[in-house]
Order: structure tokens, then sequence, then C-alpha cells
């Protein structure tokens, strides 16, 4: 009471205990769209520092391929810890990638990291998957296992295979782009 008499002038016998509880408006669910999204843009600017050891320290720029339009761009800046962002950039070759909606963010990571030991780091991958598979293909070869195995078991090795393929896939394109 005594801290509400000093906050902003008032009639004679108008007191915080007479006045009126504020009505409840409607929550605007525009603008929690917008914050859900810009929730979600930190996270994977956050991801991506975190799979490409980038310190969260380092300022980074954070590119838009197509239009987002946010009102929240400040918060971005700040909880990411961004130099800029910059809508309707070209999509770059060795920027880390990530979706949110239907909208593509990327991070240039050619000031950041280290091509050669990414490269590197990439390889190592490719070869740990390239034999995943080559294990897995040698049990799906192998015929008494796939007859005496119980289904899950086979769906589940046929999974790997499938799941090993596609990261083989990607791992060579990100080489493919990162040596280009």
């Amino acid at each position: 009471e005594e801290l509400w008499q000093h906050l902003s002038p008032r009639k004679n016998g108008e007191s915080v205990m007479y006045a009126q509880i504020p009505e409840i408006s409607a929550p605007d669910t525009e603008v929690l769209k917008q914050m859900d999204m810009t929730k979600e843009i930190v996270n994977g600017i956050r991801g991506v520092r975190a799979s490409k050891n980038i310190s969260p320290r380092e300022k980074v720029t954070l590119n838009i391929v197509g239009k987002k339009e946010s009102s929240f761009d400040e918060i971005i800046i700040k909880l990411g810890n961004l130099e800029s962002i910059c809508p309707d950039a070209e999509k770059d070759a060795t920027a880390a990638t990530f979706m949110v909606d239907t909208t593509e963010f990327n991070i240039p990571l050619s000031a950041c990291i280290d091509i050669e030991s990414e490269l590197e780091n990439l390889r190592k991958a490719l070869a740990y998957q390239e034999e995943f598979l080559q294990i897995t293909l040698k049990k799906l070869s192998n015929e008494r296992f796939v007859n005496k195995a119980p289904a899950a078991v086979v769906d589940a090795e046929r999974r790997k295979q499938s799941d090993a393929e596609a990261k083989i896939a990607a791992l060579k394109a990100s080489i493919a782009a990162m040596e280009k």
C-alpha cells in the first residue's frame, strides 16, 4: 500500500484497497507463435554451436534463407550471441544448417571452425558408418540369421542398414560441400 501511494498521483480517497482488478484479456496467439519460433531458432543456434564445438562466447552470424518476419530479432541476437541476422541470404555450402517450421537458417562456419579438422572428423564418421553398414550387411546376407532370428530383430537390422545408408549419404554430401 505504501509503495502504491507513491507510484503515481491520484485523486483524494483513491486507494489500492478500492482499486479495480484488471480484466484478463485473451492471449495474443500470433505473439505466442512468434515467441515459440524464437525459442526454436535459439535452440537451433545452440545446437549448431554444440555440434560444431563453437564457444557460446564467440559471436556468429545467422543467415536466413528466404523471408522471415520477426519482431523478436533482438532477443534472438542476445540469446544466440549473434553478431547479426542476415535475411534473404544465399545458401552457403560450408554453413551449418537447421530448419524451423519451413524456414531454413544457416550459420557460416568458415570463420568459426578449422575446415581441415572438420573434414577429418567427417571422414572418421564416414569410415565408422561404412564399417557399421558392412557389419549390418554381413548379418543380413547370412541366410541362417535371417531365417532363424525373430522378425523384429531382422527388421531392426534392416532399419540399421537404411539409417547407416542415409547417414553415409549425408556425410558424403557434407564432405563434398566442404571440399569445394
